[in-house]
């Protein structure tokens, strides 16, 4: 029984990550509720689905789900497909629901970004691998919609038919509130309804709208067209307010004609690679962890040091990149001593510090208001950063967004604090896949990376590495990858979804291997 039997209860003697993903995950006294958040120290799409196959994990290695019943999964968006996938694939029998009409609805139609399992890591992550390693829904590093689109193919075929023929997929309902009771967890659900009771529960929801302010545009996903406002009217000028991810990468965009959907932060990431300026940024970001005296400067000042001393190469790419006139972007943060937010991927903080040092952008402590006629206000606390003299036209709003947790669990602030507290506290820069286990679960698809069969079926995706960086070729060869490097001294990748590469200056080369 859901309601009225045994807790579950945590053993010391399991193994940490598996201890460590479900307090994490759970809340203190309910029974076979889970909560795969989206709160972590760098949010990428690859970490959440690794963290969605270690709840899994976790949840079937203690026996956490009342296997009698069907599960419910909240939430379409990649964590909820792989969490459902997996199980699915392990024989329960699951319930999707999903507010929106669509699955995967806030990326699935993203052009203007690309994404990449590791380069928010960078340079802690060494070897920048631009693929994933997992048993379903791999993926290499490329235009979002693309990526997403391929997802949507697999899915089909391993899940979806099943529970859509079962009446298991239930799109635009939103789950309002769960019940544990005796028999079951018992969902609440808009259009007005009851859905159990079911043997078990994750939510695996995301965020909700960004907030915005006025008639600012909306969503990071969303193409805005900005840089073409930017190379067709010569007074254009922009406000960024937010100095995360979404807002550095924004104001980078807007800097740089050359940005190419990110391509230019991957660039650079693998310029540095092996560089001293990458040793010195990491030392930095440990040594200047929160919790040291005056963190927040000391360590803006070590990127301001790093963007002066950046190698020639890489200050050729930027420099025919920047856009002139200048300063071209206001970049706005409430409270913030650096134009940078503490959890702000390296590689971002590194370019909008040398964009910064060149003029092209100017940051402002200060905050961004606007009137009831929509008109915006930039209001500065440093006088020494008075703001523009002419109010930028263009403003856009990354201050992030909540969490649908958030709504569903507004008259329990504790809880949801816990929850915020305890998946903050993990490591999730390049979350650890304690999933994978040897062998592998029965169901899921075979992850073999020496097999032939293995290597034919990843290397397309391997391939397309080529657009981002046009010195390599992929190529297959006997249980590993071949890369041809026009220039050997560059940056390749080690292995290629799990499949070990052999670097060579020709493909005329690898005739006599």
């Amino acid at each position: 029984m859901v309601g009225d039997g045994p807790l579950l209860k945590i053993d010391e003697h399991w193994p940490l990550p598996i201890k460590a993903t479900l307090r994490a995950t759970t809340l203190d006294g309910e029974h076979r509720v889970f909560f795969l958040g989206p709160f972590a120290t760098r949010v990428n799409f690859a970490a959440q689905q690794n963290r969605a196959l270690n709840l899994v994990h976790a949840i079937e290695y203690a026996g956490g789900l009342d296997k009698t019943l069907p599960v419910a999964i909240i939430g379409a968006g990649l964590s909820g497909l792989t969490a459902c996938t997996a199980l699915h694939l392990l024989g329960y029998t699951v319930h999707l629901f999903e507010a929106s009409p669509t699955i995967l609805a806030r990326q699935r139609s993203t052009k203007h970004r690309l994404i990449h399992p590791t380069v928010n890591a960078w340079p802690g992550e060494v070897n920048l691998n631009p693929t994933t390693e997992l048993p379903f829904f791999d993926w290499c590093t490329d235009v979002c919609e693309d990526v997403l689109a391929e997802i949507t193919e697999e899915w089909k075929v391993l899940c979806e038919g099943e529970l859509v023929t079962a009446n298991r997929v239930h799109l635009d309902t939103w789950v309002e509130s769960y019940d544990p009771q005796p028999t079951g967890v018992i969902l609440e659900t808009q259009p007005a309804k009851r859905a159990g009771p079911f043997g078990g529960v994750i939510f695996a929801t995301g965020f909700e709208d960004e907030t915005t302010l006025g008639p600012a545009k909306g969503s990071y996903w969303q193409d805005d067209s900005y840089e073409h406002l930017r190379d067709s009217n010569a007074n254009a000028r922009f406000i960024v307010s937010g100095t995360g991810d979404g807002g550095l990468i924004d104001a980078l965009r807007l800097c740089h004609q050359k940005f190419f959907k990110g391509k230019l932060a991957l660039q650079a990431a693998t310029l540095l690679h092996n560089s001293t300026i990458a040793d010195d940024i990491r030392d930095a970001e440990t040594k200047y962890a929160p919790g040291f005296t005056g963190a927040e400067v000391v360590l803006w000042e070590a990127y301001v040091r790093a963007a002066a001393n950046l190698p020639p190469d890489l200050v050729g790419l930027l420099e025919s990149s920047l856009v002139i006139p200048r300063p071209l972007v206001w970049l706005v943060g409430e409270d913030n001593l650096t134009p940078v937010a503490r959890g702000a991927a390296p590689i971002h903080k590194l370019l909008t510090a040398y964009t910064r040092m060149k003029g092209a952008l100017r940051y402002i402590n200060g905050k961004v208001d606007v009137d009831a006629s929509g008109a915006f206000t930039l209001n500065s606390k440093d006088p020494k950063e008075p703001g523009p003299a002419v109010t930028p036209q263009m403003v856009l709003v990354r201050h992030g967004a909540n969490t649908r947790l958030k709504a569903m669990l507004a008259r329990r602030a504790n809880d949801l604090a816990a929850i915020q507290s305890r998946q903050r506290a993990l490591h999730d820069d390049l979350v650890e896949p304690f999933w994978k286990t040897d062998p592998m679960p029965t169901g899921y698809p075979r992850y073999d990376p020496p097999s032939v069969d293995f290597l034919k079926t990843r290397l397309l995706r391997a391939q397309r590495i080529e657009n981002l960086w046009p010195h390599l070729q992929v190529y297959p060869a006997d249980r590993e990858f071949r890369i041809e490097s026009t220039d050997l001294g560059k940056w390749y990748p080690k292995s290629l979804f799990g499949i070990s590469t052999n670097l060579c200056s020709s493909h005329a080369d690898w005739k006599a291997l």
